[in-house]
């Protein structure tokens, strides 16, 4: 019955998939964060040009990946740089970093990360 009403409201915005989640209550019910992410700096645009700019706080820099662990993190990275097409994708993914998922909602990177 709520999800034959549910379609009859909701058909129109979303999609049966995406309403059976909804109803189930898998849609926002993530588990805790893996202990470890894998982050890569911003894009700024500065005097006409982009760069990725490695010295932006932690928390603006883009979620590329979560891990259990810093050894399955950097093998990721490093298989990444590795794997590289081209001079941009290289450049991105060897200013990646890993850092544990607290410390990534933080400031700049420290000297010694």
């Amino acid at each position: 019955m709520i999800l034959s009403v549910a379609r009859l409201i909701l058909s129109p915005l979303l999609s049966p998939l995406l309403i059976l989640l909804l109803m189930v209550g898998c849609v926002g019910s993530r588990g805790p964060m893996p202990p470890w992410v894998l982050i890569a700096p911003p894009y700024r645009y500065e005097d006409g040009g982009v760069r990725r700019d490695d010295r932006a706080p932690l928390r603006e820099w883009e979620r590329l990946g979560f891990f259990d662990d810093p050894v399955a993190c950097r093998t990721f990275r490093d298989t990444r740089v590795a794997d590289a097409p081209g001079d941009d994708e290289w450049a991105a993914w060897s200013l990646a970093r890993c850092v544990a998922t607290d410390r990534s909602e933080g400031g700049q990177l420290r000297p010694d990360e």
